[in-house]
């Protein structure tokens, strides 16, 4: 018997302490863009010199001074080129970094450079340029980390370590420096990676006692969650050797610490939630589902219109499975009138022009895994007005119709994703069950093609491939059939469903009985209580006109099957084998059994003529 294939595994498938650039800057750019002696293509900083236009500038600033005038100068130019060309040239990126090497600490130009260099993948400029500036300025902290951190996640750990510990020196750990707590916690948080990264335990749970330690730095949530970083590590992978679990166990008790120190802080304080992530991921990893919760809830607590914390309390209640829970934050979320943050949020996170496709895609997916079609079919029909070719969401509408069996709907959709194998896949399923097997089958060849294109091979497997072989068959493509099962077998010449499969196809044909019977014995010898085997098995006697022996496998096969709903086709097959041995009684029976259980594996109107041809000989 041809096995009942299922198709949904593929669906499972700056504020600074130096000048401050803000209202500096609006007096640069008027004065750039007023002065009647300044060309677009001349050099502010020559300008400055001149002393008709700033008299005795030299004489009354400091070496310090001049470097933060050269600063300020090289940024308003670098704007009004960015202004008069929409885009970062190369001569605007000269001044930005310009900017940068005469004022370390001003913020805007770094974080514009940093922003440009990451988006564009060029990470090689971001360190060409301003690692030569950190290592000459270990006090310009937010510089340091923000080069540490390209570092190390360019596999350049000790060079991170160093400019870190060299800021770190300067800043000094306590307060006497002057440097504010939270700067000094942000050197502590992204040493202590590095230290994760070199597995150097010793140094980073040394580094924490003693910041720990510090007043102003022991209850920042930033020192808190750099601890509970470093000490889950620990917990998971620490240090090997004789003494290897009693140290995980110290430091999981040095994690609970601080994850409940961050859990009260986050209580009575507000912060960005983006940056409990990495607590996020603690909790996953050590099953503490319900503590998630409370963290992001205590947020919304005393930020109840936080729309990141939002979006971040449905996604931990997906990772929680709670599914029904994800759906009715999403729904406040499309809701709220903070829709418009959060859609700008979106725009930001996925780079779109618009964030409520993204947005609606998150509601409908939510809504999927609660089984609400409906309600999913509503939030990708959103989605679709704001991006009519988007095609996760078509792609996803299409399933949502096929799950409410709407099947031509499914179809309709599921065409207008391009070059993609599932949606060919999906439609070769929704064909099937509307009995279109020649379109069925042509789906699926699509899909193989296409897969084939992609270099797909998990696509590709051997489920695949029997569900080809059937729909090839059913589509009156039996050579089809034949050469893909036998390709197949190549690869795994001992697979019961793959012997069983092309042994059925081969006894339905009546054809090559003899090694039909050996494949499906070497499926036998894999499970012999499998019914799928014994009709089989039963099949191919029959055509061998062995029929005794043809209805002991049957009868077995139909036991086997008992406690369930016994497939039609098995109802046939024994009627056959039962009218062959001349009990016709028997034979009428399994036919009517046949008819009364709904199969589109057999033909009615065959089974209608058979049990019409034993009731007219009667008479």
């Amino acid at each position: 018997m041809l096995l009942k294939l299922h198709f949904f595994e593929k669906y499972n498938r700056f504020n600074s302490r130096s000048l401050d650039f803000g209202p500096v800057v609006l007096l640069c750019l008027a004065f750039v863009l007023l002065s009647p002696t300044l060309s677009a293509g001349s050099d502010y900083r020559f300008v400055i010199d001149q002393p008709k236009i700033l008299p005795g500038l030299t004489q009354t600033l400091s070496e310090d001074g001049k470097k933060k005038a050269h600063a300020l100068a090289d940024y308003a130019f670098a704007c009004k080129l960015f202004k008069d060309q929409y885009a970062l040239s190369k001569k605007a990126i000269r001044y930005f970094v310009s900017a940068v090497k005469n004022d370390p600490v001003a913020e805007t130009p770094l974080h514009i450079l940093a922003t440009y260099w990451k988006r564009n993948n060029k990470v090689d400029a971001l360190l060409e340029n301003l690692l030569p500036i950190a290592k000459k300025n270990p006090h310009a902290i937010k510089l340091n980390v923000l080069v540490s951190a390209t570092l190390s996640a360019n596999e350049r750990c000790d060079e991170a370590i160093e400019l870190l510990k060299n800021s770190l020196k300067i800043a000094g750990i306590d307060s006497k420096n002057g440097v504010p707590a939270e700067l000094r916690a942000k050197l502590i948080l992204k040493l202590v990676k590095c230290y994760l990264e070199e597995k150097d335990w010793d140094k980073g749970e040394e580094l924490l006692d003693d910041a720990l330690d510090i007043l102003d730095l022991k209850d920042l949530i930033t020192t808190r969650l750099a601890a509970s970083i470093f000490y889950s590590n620990c917990a998971d992978q620490g240090p090997d050797g004789f003494f290897a679990g009693w140290s995980k166990r110290r430091y999981r008790k040095k994690l609970e610490l601080n994850l409940t120190r961050l859990e009260e802080l986050c209580s009575e304080v507000n912060f960005d939630v983006r940056t409990l992530s990495p607590i996020l991921d603690i909790y996953k990893r050590y099953s503490m589902n319900e503590r998630a919760e409370k963290l992001i809830l205590s947020q919304l607590l005393l930020k109840p219109n936080d729309s990141q914390a939002f979006i971040l309390l449905a996604k931990v209640f997906d990772e929680n499975k709670k599914y029904a829970a994800a759906f009715r934050v999403w729904k406040i979320i499309v809701d709220s009138p903070q829709y418009a943050n959060v859609k700008r949020l979106w725009k930001t996170i996925s780079k779109q022009v618009d964030g409520a496709p993204e947005i609606y895609y998150q509601l409908g997916n939510a809504a999927m895994k609660c089984e609400n079609w409906d309600e999913a079919v509503k939030a990708y029909d959103w989605g679709l007005l704001n991006n009519p070719g988007d095609p996760r969401i078509l792609f996803q509408l299409g399933f949502a119709y096929l799950k409410m069996r709407k099947f031509k709907k499914a179809i309709y959709k599921f065409e207008k994703v391009p070059n993609l194998p599932d949606a060919q896949y999906f439609i070769a399923y929704c064909y099937r069950q509307l009995d279109k097997t020649v379109k069925a089958f042509a789906a699926i060849e699509a899909s193989e093609v296409l897969a084939k294109e992609l270099k797909d091979e998990n696509f590709l497997s051997k489920q695949f491939y029997m569900e080809y072989i059937y729909l090839a068959d059913k589509a009156g493509e039996f050579n089809k059939s034949e050469t893909m099962a036998l390709a197949q077998l190549k690869k795994s010449p001992e697979d019961p469903m793959l012997n069983n499969f092309l042994g059925y196809l081969w006894a339905d044909k009546n054809k090559n009985l003899a090694k039909a019977v050996k494949m499906i014995k070497i499926a036998l010898g894999a499970d012999q209580s499998n019914a799928a085997y014994l009709d089989s098995m039963a099949w191919v006697l029959y055509r061998q006109k062995k029929y005794a022996s043809a209805l002991s496998y049957i009868e077995d096969a139909i036991e086997a099957s008992e406690e369930h709903l016994v497939d039609a086709v098995l109802r046939d097959h024994a009627g056959d084998i039962n009218d062959a041995l001349g009990k016709k009684g028997m034979a009428l029976k399994q036919w009517r059994l046949a008819l009364e259980t709904y199969s589109d594996d057999i033909d009615q109107d065959k089974i209608k003529a058979k049990i019409a041809k034993i009731i007219s000989k009667k008479k």
